[in-house]
């Protein structure tokens, strides 16, 4: 059996960087505010992708 780290950090390295641990010692509803904010740039990034992936799929299927 492998044994894992229990460690936060470990499991995600993201956790790790400056900014993360600087946003850790912001007060909770700043905490709140930072996480929206990432989840809706995420959410933002991944419909732009989609949308960029299917412009190129279509183009690509045009040009055959």
């Amino acid at each position: 059996m492998i044994n894992r780290s229990s460690r936060a950090d470990v499991r995600n390295p993201i956790l790790a960087l400056p900014a993360a641990q600087r946003v850790q010692n912001l007060p909770v509803e700043s905490r709140a505010v930072t996480s929206t904010k990432e989840k809706e740039t995420a959410m933002a990034t991944e419909r732009e992708y989609d949308d960029h992936r299917t412009h190129v799929d279509r183009s690509c299927q045009e040009s055959v």
